[in-house]
């Protein structure tokens, strides 16, 4: 009897092991997926927290296939407004579709943690550990539940590092245009993602140079992967020509296009003259609100314990996570609109996310 199960057994503890991805990015997703269903809006928004301050414009442009506020998102737009389209005969509302959307970016969010930390070296319990940190954090949990664009910028970021991440390490022409694509489209979505440049730099270090030895149909394929990005901005004027009726700014004309893609939200929203003291309460504030305070102190520091073959490599990636949290931790100081915004909600998702990654570093060391 026991010889006739242990097949079963053996096959069973294999499926478990640590090192199986889609196991671990499985649980984590669905752990998160199960929180995220229970609490994300249904019914057309009325609240006016800073969490909240776009979700009625969304709920409104998605369904419509219309254009929002700059830099008007084309990507996220496009992608949103079939996700909710296509939900609808199946009676999904559309207020409840464009809190879907948010939701699947979030758990797209969560797996590729998973990956990332388990492309670091951590073992899968402890990466899904670390993933599901960052998913019940209040930020990546409210920003999966309402009509907001953030989990896709999220989700984009660590794209971008997971593929560096693998470029630095394999030097091979699908990593590369891989993380081209993520980064390029990245950028073009949210700039603020051009903040982890640092870090995508010390990721590819030891494969600076490979995309010039691979000769010139390799660069000319990176730059044309890199071009997909800004081309996503001709659905604006597409919508206003095929009769959108929920348009931001003028789109249809060359002024309004281009007012559009260059937009520059940093003009609008960093203050240098505000009180420092007031600016660093006020993040600590928002920070401990996601996590307590601590741990994420502890999460940071446990991006030191990266594994490498060398010393120099363990500095070389812990450099790069490091200044992942820190660029984006300046960016959430330097936004001040005399309150907490939006602005400072998005700023400060990266520290989450890299939180979370040295989290399960650092259950994995220990």
């Amino acid at each position: 009897m026991i010889a006739a199960s242990s097949p079963t057994c053996g096959r069973t503890w294999a499926a478990l092991r640590p090192d199986n991805r889609a196991l671990w990015v499985g649980v984590a997703v669905l752990v998160a997926a199960l929180l995220y269903l229970s609490t994300f809006q249904t019914h057309i928004n009325g609240s006016d927290h800073p969490f909240t301050t776009d979700v009625g414009e969304i709920q409104n442009a998605l369904p419509r296939w219309g254009i929002i506020h700059h830099s008007s998102y084309p990507l996220y737009s496009a992608l949103g407004s079939l996700f909710v389209t296509l939900l609808r005969p199946l009676g999904v509302a559309p207020a409840a579709g464009a809190s879907l959307v948010s939701l699947v970016w979030g758990l797209i969010t969560v797996g590729l943690l998973v990956v990332f930390a388990m492309e670091l070296g951590v073992a899968g319990p402890w990466a899904a550990l670390g993933a599901l940190g960052v998913a019940v954090s209040l930020s990546v949990w409210m920003d999966s539940s309402l009509a907001e664009l953030h989990t896709m910028t999220t989700a984009l970021t660590m794209a971008t590092l997971l593929f560096a991440l693998r470029f630095g390490r394999s030097g091979t022409r699908g990593d590369l245009l891989w993380l081209t694509f993520f980064f390029s489209q990245g950028v073009f979505h949210q700039r603020s993602i051009v903040l982890i440049a640092p870090a995508v730099l010390l990721l590819v270090l030891p494969h600076l140079l490979t995309p010039f030895r691979l000769g010139w149909r390799m660069l000319l394929a990176v730059v044309g992967v890199a071009l997909l990005a800004p081309l996503t901005y001709l659905y604006l004027p597409l919508r206003v020509w095929t009769g959108a009726d929920w348009v931001f700014g003028s789109p249809g004309t060359w002024d309004g296009f281009w007012t559009l893609f260059f937009d520059n939200r940093a003009s609008r929203v960093v203050e240098l003259d505000a009180d420092w003291g007031v600016r660093l309460r006020t993040a600590r504030d928002i920070l401990s609100a996601d996590l307590w305070l601590p741990l994420l102190i502890v999460g940071l520091a446990g991006l030191w314990l990266v594994p490498g073959k060398t010393a120099a490599e363990r500095l070389r990636l812990a450099l790069a996570l490091t200044s992942v949290w820190a660029f984006n931790l300046l960016l959430t100081l330097l936004i001040w609109e005399d309150r907490v915004s939006d602005g400072q909600l998005a700023a400060k998702l990266p520290v989450l996310l890299v939180a979370g990654v040295g989290l399960a570093l650092l259950i994995d060391w220990l």
